[in-house]
């Protein structure tokens, strides 16, 4: 490392510094330095959800993605009580998204393996 001081007389002198350290920080170091315990659970449970459901809102059209995002979006983040612990209650709503999730998977599922499902149903029934 070199440092370039401005001397004196003006004129600049290169100054070689030795005690120069270089020091690597490590995400898991980093992590666990700096978030509480509490915090690391919740990114755990993020993890977890967005690995559980992405791929399942990642098969969505856009039409029903942008139906479906605010409700997603509500249960996750909402119905808190601020006196209760944050964590319990942050994993009740991802549970409950998770199992949403499931029950919409099948019906979307059947309605494929159908055919055009309920629309073939109504236009035999004329």
């Amino acid at each position: 490392l070199v440092v370039l001081k401005l001397c004196a007389s003006g004129a600049l002198a290169s100054e070689f510094t030795l005690n120069a350290v270089f020091k690597f920080v490590y995400y898991k170091d980093w992590v666990n330095d700096n978030f509480s315990r509490e915090a690391k659970e919740y990114y755990r449970e993020e993890t977890a959800l967005i690995s559980d459901i992405g791929p399942k809102l990642a098969r969505l059209s856009a039409t029903e993605y942008n139906r479906i995002a605010f409700p997603l979006l509500n249960a996750l983040y909402s119905d808190y009580d601020l006196d209760a612990p944050f964590l319990v209650q942050y994993r009740r709503n991802c549970n409950t998204i998770r199992c949403l999730c499931i029950l919409r998977q099948p019906a979307a599922a059947g309605a494929e393996q159908n055919g055009s499902g309920a629309a073939a149903n109504s236009h035999g029934n004329r």
